[in-house]
C-alpha cells in the first residue's frame, strides 16, 4: 500500500462523485425531516402542558358530575314513587270496577 503525501494523486470518476452527492443529499433530507419531527413533537408537548386539566378544574368537574348524578337519582326516586302511586290507583279502580260488575 502506498503512503499519502503532498504529491499523491487522488482521482474520482464522475459516477463516484454523483453517488457521493446523492448520498449526501439523502442524509441531508433525513436530517431535516428529523429536525421537523422533533420540532412538531416539542410543539405538541407544549400544547399538552398548556391545555392539561388542572387539579382545581378537575375537582370542579368532578363535583358537577357528582351533583348531576345525585339529582338524577332523586328524580328516579320520585318517578318510582309516582309509578307506585299510579299502580295503587289502578288496582283500586280495577277493584271498584270488579265490584260494580258483580
Amino acid at each position: 500500500m502506498s503512503e499519502l503525501n503532498p504529491n499523491s494523486k487522488f482521482s474520482l470518476s464522475i459516477k463516484e462523485i454523483i453517488s457521493a452527492a446523492i448520498g449526501m443529499s439523502a442524509l441531508l433530507g433525513i436530517y431535516f425531516t428529523m429536525q421537523s419531527s422533533i420540532a412538531n413533537a416539542t410543539e405538541k408537548i407544549e400544547n399538552l402542558e398548556t391545555n392539561a386539566v388542572q387539579k382545581v378544574e378537575f375537582s370542579f368537574k368532578d363535583e358537577l358530575i357528582r351533583g348531576s348524578l345525585e339529582k338524577t337519582q332523586l328524580q328516579i326516586d320520585n318517578i318510582e314513587k309516582s309509578v307506585d302511586e299510579i299502580n295503587e290507583t289502578v288496582k283500586k279502580l280495577d277493584q271498584r270496577i270488579y265490584e260494580l260488575t258483580k
